[in-house]
């Protein structure tokens, strides 16, 4: 009897596969900083040493040198980084219904990458680059929208940047990102982060990849925002990321300071307030990188738009201090009631 093979061939088998080597051997301290599933090119950050960075790219299969950075501190135990989705933003110079100019010098393509606008014409419009100049003042090419973009844009663009966590006693440049489209090194602040980080440690960015809910306002006011079909439990989005991707107030996101079963309350006022026209997203704050470890019970936390560190004290006592081997990891998933 005859016989059909409906046995269809797998493309991407579960098999472990040999890579290009890395380019400089590891060290004490030297780490791997992944991307997440937002970066359509999976990049991957190997910091070496204090002076030596590199950046993998798996497609390819193909290590790239990048502008490199003096770290302060030691790279040894705690030394940690994380990816978050955010790159530039800024304010266009000009714009159509498929490009857009921007102030910013990029020096290679960003094709693949997502340009949100989050203010000015075209609110709310996300757009994927299918072309880029580069050099000073890089043009964007999109494909034709109804919505027209002019010198009143602000963008987002979602090209990532790599925050690097260096061991040691810290200093100012102790703490910087990696921007993925410029190319460039930024350091960032750490005062009133720990003085000296000298045991294992992990840095985790809570990013906006994962949609926990969508819906459509029912009213909104200066800082709330209402869905009267929801049920929620009180307080379970708490400190994460409320987006407005529609409507009056599109582009706008805010970060959730309470909520009742129908009422999002947020942390600061919203420009435009949100109606009943008003879609949104809640999603993980994009604003928020933690940091733990350095044998302490204390989480760290550091505002990218702020540039600034506070401190977390769980409510409940961990039964140890974050020490040697520690890690930690962000859940994209909603919250339950018993997490609150």
């Amino acid at each position: 009897m005859a016989t059909t093979n409906t046995l269809q061939k797998t493309l991407d088998r579960k098999t472990w596969e040999f890579m290009t080597p890395v380019p400089v051997a590891t060290l004490a301290g030297s780490h791997v900083i992944s991307s997440n599933s937002e970066d359509p090119y999976a990049l991957q950050m190997y910091i070496v040493s204090t002076t030596a960075q590199y950046l993998f790219l798996p497609k390819e299969d193909a290590w790239l040198q990048i502008a490199t950075v003096t770290l302060g501190g030691t790279l040894s135990a705690g030394a940690t980084g994380t990816y978050v989705s955010v790159g530039p933003t800024g304010t266009a110079t000009a714009g159509s219904a498929t490009t857009m100019t921007t102030n910013l010098t990029i020096p290679g393509s960003l094709v693949g990458y997502t340009v949100r606008i989050t203010a000015g014409a075209g609110a709310g419009r996300q757009a994927t680059i299918l072309y880029n100049t580069t050099g000073a003042n890089a043009v964007f090419t999109f494909t034709a929208s109804g919505t027209v973009l002019d010198a009143t844009s602000v963008y987002e663009i979602r090209s990532g940047r790599f925050y690097v966590w260096n061991a040691g006693t810290m200093s100012a440049t102790s703490f910087q990102y990696y921007d993925v489209a410029t190319n460039t090194w930024t350091a960032r602040s750490v005062t009133s982060a720990p003085a000296t980080f000298a045991t294992d440690g992990k840095m985790i960015s809570t990013s906006g990849v994962s949609q926990f809910v969508t819906g459509t306002a029912t009213a909104g006011a200066a800082s709330t925002l209402t869905n009267s079909a929801k049920t929620w439990t009180v307080n379970q989005w708490t400190n994460y990321q409320i987006r407005l991707t529609g409507g009056t107030g599109a582009g706008q996101k805010r970060v959730i300071a309470s909520n009742t079963g129908t009422i999002i309350t947020t942390t600061a006022i919203w420009t435009i307030n949100p109606d009943a026209t008003s879609t949104y997203v809640i999603e993980g704050d994009e604003n928020a990188i933690y940091l733990l470890g350095n044998a302490v019970v204390t989480l760290f936390k550091y505002s990218i738009s702020g540039n600034s560190w506070s401190t977390l004290t769980p409510g409940a006592a961990r039964a140890g201090a974050a020490g040697l081997a520690t890690s930690g990891q962000w859940v994209r998933r909603q919250p339950e009631a018993d997490w609150t």
